[in-house]
């Protein structure tokens, strides 16, 4: 699971989206990008929470290269 933008920002601050997160934080580690969270300034709130902060392009890239089809919502 891959995390972007406006997503980042919720989640490092809402906590109730963070105890619903906690459900997927049990099972993978979801990947916030990293460019816009470091931006807003919440890059460490995240990692706090247990979420990896990377730069993901080439990891999304890998992925459809290797047949998976993104889902965006």
């Amino acid at each position: 699971m891959f995390l972007f933008g406006p997503a980042e920002k919720l989640l490092a601050g809402d906590g109730e989206l963070q105890e619903m997160m906690a459900l997927v934080l049990k099972h993978q580690a979801p990947v916030a990008c990293k460019a816009i969270p470091d931006k807003q300034g919440v890059s460490t709130n995240l990692e706090a929470l247990g979420y990896k902060v990377d730069y993901i392009g080439s990891l999304i890239s890998g992925y459809i290269a290797e047949g998976y089809v993104p889902m965006v919502f």
